[in-house]
């Protein structure tokens, strides 16, 4: 059995539980009218990745308030190394993640796929977001945070986003 609350601060898990969920209206899916081969594509993350001398996520408020979650984006440029990158996440274990960043946060691999001709083109900037929001704190995420990060992969002419969720 998996325990989804292993790695959160002392308390969380129960309050947690007590939460009342709220149910989002329909997801507005757009459907891919190209060939895999002929799309370009970006990965979105959940797992709280930066690059090392940007701001990182804010983990000290999380600390203090647990049922709070950093609701902003962080830009990952595609010819990114390990080396450059680190994990901002109090909620997942992140020991794997910092040995590989690709089981996170696959560069390499989509790298790879727009390589063998499996892709049409990898985007150039890329996005991480914390994936930890509460419900009562959903709205900046909802109304900012993803309308942003959208913004920015139709503007470099983005057509799919592979989600790589933790």
């Amino acid at each position: 059995m998996i325990d989804g609350f292993k790695f959160c601060p002392p308390g969380l898990p129960d309050r947690l539980q007590q939460m009342k969920f709220v149910e989002h209206e329909d997801i507005p899916w757009a459907p891919v009218n190209k060939k895999i081969e002929d799309c370009k594509f970006a990965i979105l993350s959940t797992a709280g990745i930066s690059m090392k001398g940007d701001v990182p996520f804010d983990m000290e408020r999380e600390y203090k308030e647990p049922t709070w979650g950093d609701p902003t984006f962080r830009v990952i440029p595609k010819d990114a190394k390990q080396a450059d990158l680190e994990v901002n996440h109090l909620h997942i274990n992140t020991r794997d993640i910092e040995k590989d960043f690709n089981c996170a946060f696959p560069l390499d691999r989509f790298k790879e796929l727009e390589e063998q001709g499996r892709i049409g083109s990898f985007a150039e900037n890329n996005y991480s977001i914390m994936g930890y929001l509460p419900t009562p704190h959903t709205g900046e995420l909802i109304k900012g945070t993803a309308p942003a990060i959208a913004d920015k992969m139709k503007a470099d002419g983005v057509d799919a986003a592979f989600m790589a969720p933790v």
